[in-house]
């Protein structure tokens, strides 16, 4: 057996230790192996020993590391040239926002109350223009016919008593001729006690008979009774009374007893007042409409003449509904709105005269009613009840001017100092920015008005 070359293991002891017993296993069993195939066994399982310690590259992973790190060194070049452009446009940026958009916006609330006043005012139609001095404003006449027509419903009741009638035909079979006095009872053959009574004085000849007028002796619907016999009750204990009766060929109608609708000339007056106030306010929307300026319209500055009013029924029919009838001529007297604001608007700067304040337009409330209206004589005299907003005026060029320079803290101390301000807002553009432009266009101010 040729004599194996001694081997020198080149591993540090400790992870030779930590070989577990099939590796020692292997390797004496290469060791027993005969020849060639011995030593060429042995040299491989070393070589693969190394390899799982020391985990050598392979060739080609080698190349492509290479590769990698030649790419990320040309990114690396890149990335650099990239910066070297894109910071000077950083910063021109940043100067741009910071010199050119940068801008204020400043929110005030200003300190406000409310002015509540009373005054008369005159409108006259023989007036030109707005006289403040003499509290007059020019009024219009304006003049319209209308007509006006509608149904209305019967308000009045009253009690109604109708005697039931009809005809009854009375038979004479005795040998005499009978007479019967006007009111002569005839009982029909009922359980409750009804009478009918001739209307006048009959006379009946012997074997034969008379067609008389009946009526009920008292009013209801109970009297209008279905065709039957009757008796004559006057005739009770005398031989006529068998051969003397009645007899009707049709029902007894007209018998009535309680309360019905009656047409009452309240219910006339009522359906006229109505038809008034329904033409009085078409007339006013319709001049409001066709009218060329914007006019006010006030019902007491507005005269109606009757020209015509009938009703389809008179006074005391019977009927639950009439028709009212209605034509009348319509004089107004109309005033512009616009000469009403404007004197009130006169009123109030003159009550506050020589200060700082200012109308807040929007909350400019005018009440107004008749105090006095003579149509015939063009005037009509309101009583004004006004309300309105005043703030304190801010100067927004001065305060502008103070603000100039000063840092975004100085200017929110400066203006919270402010007597006539009761609360402001500071919101500056870009946000990094710390003082006040010196230039008015950048700084805007906004009043809101609580």
């Amino acid at each position: 057996m040729q004599k194996l070359k001694k081997l020198i293991d080149i591993f540090p002891p400790e992870k030779l230790v930590k070989e577990d017993k099939s590796s020692s296993s292997a390797t004496e069993s290469l060791l027993r192996d005969e020849g060639g195939k011995e030593r060429e066994a042995l040299f491989d399982f070393a070589a693969a020993r190394v390899k799982k310690y020391y985990d050598f590259p392979a060739e080609g992973k080698i190349e492509k590391e290479k590769e990698i790190t030649g790419i990320k060194g040309k990114k690396a070049g890149r990335l650099k040239k990239s910066l070297f452009f894109v910071f000077p446009l950083f910063i021109a940026g940043f100067l741009f926002l910071h010199f050119v958009w940068a801008k204020v916006n400043i929110e005030i609330w200003p300190r406000t109350e409310i002015l509540n006043l009373n005054e008369q005012l005159t409108v006259d139609v023989k007036g030109e223009q707005l006289d403040f001095v003499s509290k007059v404003i020019p009024g219009k006449i304006f003049e319209t016919e209308k007509s006006a027509s509608q149904q209305f419903n019967s308000a009045g009741k009253s009690l109604k008593e109708n005697n039931a009638q009809g005809i009854i035909r009375v038979y004479n079979n005795y040998s005499l001729s009978q007479t019967l006095v006007a009111n002569t009872r005839f009982q029909p053959p009922l359980e409750k006690v009804l009478y009918f009574r001739t209307a006048r004085k009959i006379v009946i000849p012997s074997k034969s008979y008379v067609d008389i007028e009946a009526i009920a002796d008292r009013p209801g619907e109970e009297y209008n009774i279905e065709a039957t016999t009757f008796s004559v009750p006057g005739l009770v204990g005398l031989p006529q009374y068998y051969s003397v009766y009645g007899k009707s060929f049709s029902q007894m109608t007209g018998g009535f007893k309680g309360q019905v609708s009656q047409i009452k000339q309240e219910d006339l007056d009522a359906a006229k007042k109505s038809l008034l106030e329904k033409i009085k306010k078409e007339t006013r929307d319709s001049l409001m409409k066709e009218s060329s300026k914007e006019y006010i319209f006030l019902d007491e500055g507005i005269s109606q003449a009757v020209l015509e009013a009938s009703s389809s029924v008179p006074a005391g029919t019977e009927a639950e509904s009439f028709n009212f009838n209605l034509r009348i001529n319509s004089k107004a007297i109309g005033f512009e709105k616009s000469n009403l604001d404007d004197f009130v608007k006169k009123l109030i700067n003159s009550k506050i005269n020589g200060s700082d304040k200012k109308i807040e337009e929007q909350s400019l409330k005018i009440d107004y009613s008749v105090k006095e209206a003579d149509i015939p004589a063009g005037k009509i005299i309101l009583n004004l009840k006004i309300s309105a907003k005043v703030y304190s005026d801010i100067n927004q060029e001065t305060l502008k001017k103070a603000l100039f320079g000063k840092s975004v803290k100085e200017s929110q101390l400066l203006l919270e100092s402010q007597s006539a301000i009761t609360r402001t807002k500071l919101n500056v553009f870009p946000f990094w920015l710390k003082i006040i432009p010196e230039n008015e266009d950048k700084i805007k101010i906004k009043l809101n008005i609580d």
